[in-house]
């Protein structure tokens, strides 16, 4: 029997992706084991849901808030059990969209909030806190740590640069004595650097949010004296003489623990800012440069040329407030408390005005500065900002922080890379806008404007080509491989070992493959000048990928294997295909059309959810019966026009794994055959439309079913051979299999090939 367009579309509008699982049951499992449930619309649900920015939340449909380590133990169980998708959150203070959030079951670890400075070594530190309370409660203890901004748990497994105590004692991960975890079985562990778990607690120091839920930190404390500096404003008239300010502070100062045998350089940081803004209907600019000086006001004023410049320019004395502190601008002067310079640190980073601010943070890392650097940064910032009044746009910040030689001195076995003879830091950016129709807009305009500031940082000499991404910054396109280089195999040993079942992989952030990923097109084949020859072909086509993020594709590494070929077929289908590619899914409601760089397309791939069903049918179905009546419609208004309507390339990246078993084989047979007999009766073209199946994963039955409709189907109906089915795997991936999957479906040259 074929399946009608009509019949397809009612299939594909009704379907839910959550359907599959029960959420109704599933909250039954928690309220069974004690654990509340907050349902949508009651206030704990919206604080669950809750992010700093709006672009970070997503409708859950339930929250649970776990009061102790007991019932969050229960809570893994259950997901573990069901295979839940869920979200963790702990401050809500997460930048990349679906890192904390989720769909599926959000965990708010508010009840994690406990402080426990009983022994003045160390403190112990809920994952639910924020780091403005750490520093409240060591106030006036004559202790500090080596701390950030925002949320402890976000900041501590994603490496921690502290802004202002790195260049004396390194990343924050290096202080970190204990941690408690509760592991995907529900097991409970603390772990540290020597005993068992020893292997667990190197991997969790900028980790992530890989190997299970961790609830407590212990971080080493150290002497806390007396604190000097403050922030200046100044207004973009005085830009140059700032940057050449910095760059003198960067020349000297930075560098005079080489020249002048002076360690006490390390305890002077720096900290600017490049922003703009929109203030009533104006885009203004401006600069932010925070000194901080750890210890008592030195003789030799380390930003003298910072306080000329001010006295100079007439700036302002004055004071302004941020997270309830109140701190003063363009003055230098004693502070009294570290929380001070928490807010002053926070100057460029400042949280959003309201509820209906979207954002992104992006870094890229560099290994020093200079004036042409910088000079980049300021002038880049200014060109990133051109359109902020036309495309809501509130917030365009620049921050970057010079380090010294020895900032890694004191490093330690660690996920993240940082060896003690290789400097790097993050030259951030950060984005803060409204209105999800300029999303994409501002997260590739991010995104151009750091390619193009690393373009010259490359130029000057200031990039390592393999330093590792910095997973608190990272945009949420990167990959684990440029996160955790070098260390990606031993971490993915351990994910194995504490995660077998990849529990962690129903959650967001950036995911260590239980499996190696291998490099796109490392490896040359003979068949590299067939296949740019048969590329040309891809000319006369409308490149359609269709990408499968059903619930199935937690198993095993399929997804970050899907990304990895969708990546690969991105980069090559964008060349030939001049008016962009499109990219659909399998259940979300996103689409993405005319995508001309491979960012685009997996920025779009970033922000799907693995639920639903793996009904290919439906979704491939609705894509034929609309191109099929766009060809007609066009040949009946224009007969001659019937050879210049680009024909259509279908690239479906699946694992195959359908809810239904041949229920759902059998939907999708009949619409491929049903498309093809219109096609061949309307007498269009036998290569009109192509359908190449790339299947990632193992389901055996998946494999033979997709080898069928390749095989078997054109021959059993009678109508053209429009179906090639390629098996993925990531360590076979060169240019004839990537030549393979473009073109098996239009070219049965390609098709005959394996």
């Amino acid at each position: 029997m074929l399946v009608s367009p009509r019949l397809v579309l009612t299939q594909l509008l009704s379907h839910n992706p959550l359907a599959q699982i029960d959420y109704q049951k599933i909250a039954t499992k928690f309220t069974d084991q004690g654990i509340h449930v907050f349902k949508k619309g009651t206030t704990g649900y919206n604080d669950s849901i809750r992010h700093v920015l709006q672009n970070g939340s997503r409708p859950s449909a339930f929250a649970v808030q776990p009061l102790d380590v007991d019932q969050l133990a229960k809570t893994m169980v259950i997901l573990s059990e069901n295979r839940v998708p869920f979200g963790i959150k702990g401050c809500g203070s997460s930048w990349n969209p679906g890192a904390s959030s989720t769909n599926g079951v959000q965990i708010y670890m508010t009840f994690f909030d406990k402080i426990d400075f009983s022994n003045e070594a160390y403190i112990d530190v809920g994952a639910g806190c924020l780091w403005a309370q750490v520093y409240a409660a060591m106030e006036n203890s004559g202790k500090n740590v080596v701390g950030g901004i925002g949320g402890v748990a976000t900041f501590l497994l994603g490496a921690a640069y502290s802004l202002s105590k790195s260049n004396q004692y390194g990343l924050t991960i290096d202080h970190i004595l204990e941690m408690e975890i509760v592991l995907p079985n529900g097991k409970v562990m603390t772990v540290k650097e020597d005993g068992e778990g020893s292997d667990l607690f190197e991997a969790l120091k900028g980790g992530g949010n890989n190997f299970g839920v961790v609830t407590r930190f212990r971080l080493k404390t150290h002497d806390q004296g007396p604190i000097w500096g403050g922030t200046f404003v100044f207004r973009n008239e005085c830009e140059t003489e700032v940057t050449n300010a910095i760059n003198t502070f960067i020349r000297e100062e930075m560098r005079r623990e080489e020249t002048h045998r002076e360690p006490s350089c390390r305890e002077a940081e720096l900290f600017a800012t490049f922003r703009s803004f929109v203030t009533d209907g104006e885009l203004k600019h401006d600069i932010s440069v925070t000194c901080v000086y750890d210890g008592p006001k030195p003789e030799r004023n380390p930003w003298a040329s910072f306080v000329g410049i001010s006295e100079k320019a007439g700036a302002l004395k004055d004071s302004r407030q941020t997270n309830g502190v109140s701190y003063d601008i363009n003055r230098l002067s004693d502070i009294r408390s570290y929380t001070i310079v928490d807010a002053l640190m926070s100057e460029s980073f400042p949280g959003p005005q309201n509820h209906n601010t979207r954002g992104r943070l992006g870094c890229i890392m560099v290994n020093g500065y200079n004036k042409a650097l910088i000079n980049t940064i300021a002038s880049e910032a200014k060109v990133a900002a051109q359109e902020m009044k036309t495309r809501g746009g509130k917030l365009l910040s620049f921050p970057f922080f010079p380090c010294v030689t020895s900032i890694f001195n004191n490093s330690k076995p660690a996920a993240w890379p940082h060896s003690r003879d290789r400097v790097i830091v993050p030259l951030s950016a950060y984005f803060l806008w409204e209105g999800q129709e300029n999303d994409e807009f501002w997260s590739v305009r991010m995104q151009t404007t750091l390619n193009n500031i690393k373009a010259v940082a490359r130029r000057e000499g200031y990039i390592y080509e393999d330093s590792p991404e910095y997973p608190t910054l990272a945009f949420g396109t990167t990959n684990a491989e440029e996160i955790y280089r070098e260390n990606l195999d031993k971490l993915v040993a351990i994910r194995k070992k504490y995660d077998p079942d990849n529990v962690m992989g129903l959650t967001g952030g950036f995911k260590i493959p239980l499996l190696i990923k291998k490099p796109i097109l490392t490896k040359k084949t003979s068949g590299a000048k067939k296949g740019e020859h048969g590329r040309q072909l891809l000319k006369l086509y409308d490149t359609v990928v269709i990408v499968d993020d059903s619930s199935s594709m937690c198993e095993e590494d399929r997804w970050a294997h899907a990304q990895q070929a969708v990546e690969g077929i991105a980069e090559v289908a964008a060349q030939y295909d001049s008016d962009g590619i499109d990219l659909h899914f399998i259940n979300s409601t996103q689409v993405g059309t005319r995508l001309t760089r491979t960012e685009h397309v997996m920025y779009l791939c970033c922000q799907a959810e693995l639920v639903g069903n793996t009904q290919i049918g439906a979704k491939l179905g609705a894509l034929l019966w609309e191109y099929i009546a766009k060809i007609t419609t066009a040949r009946k208004q224009a007969p001659s026009s019937r050879y210049s309507i680009k024909r259509m390339n279908l690239i479906v990246v699946t694992d195959g794994d359908t809810t239904d078993g041949d229920s759902d084989f059998d939907v999708l047979a009949s619409v491929i055959t049903g498309a093809a007999k219109r096609l061949k009766s309307d007498g269009w073209p036998p290569n009109q439309v192509g359908i190449s199946f790339v299947q990632v994963g193992n389901a055996d039955d998946a494999e033979k079913y997709l080898q069928h409709l390749d095989d078997d189907l054109s021959k059993q109906n009678e109508i053209p051979d429009m179906v090639d089915t390629t098996r993925y795997h990531p360590e076979q991936l060169d240019d004839a299999l990537l030549s393979k999957i473009l073109l098996g479906g239009i070219s049965r040259v390609y098709d005959r090939d394996v």
